[in-house]
């Protein structure tokens, strides 16, 4: 509950991040229908991974300018 809760409030700061997100998603799911009978293979070792990877891509400056900057900030204001 509380990452999808994180989740919901990333995708109201940045809403162009989750459609990065979702358009990736459904490009990931056609592409995975259209070669399914010739890669099935390497779509079913690839097709997590691949999903995880992009997704953190998109979403790390995100969790970097709201969550991880100012939480180093207050560290070092602490010290």
């Amino acid at each position: 509950p509380v990452v999808l809760k994180n989740a919901y409030l990333l995708c109201f700061l940045r809403p162009g991040s989750a459609l990065l997100v979702l358009g990736t998603l459904l490009g990931m799911c056609f592409v995975a229908m259209v070669l399914m009978p010739i890669f099935i293979v390497a779509l079913l070792l690839f097709w997590f991974v691949l999903m995880q990877y992009i997704i953190c891509y998109l979403v790390n400056d995100v969790a970097e300018d709201y969550i991880l900057r100012p939480f180093a900030e207050q560290q070092k204001n602490n010290i």
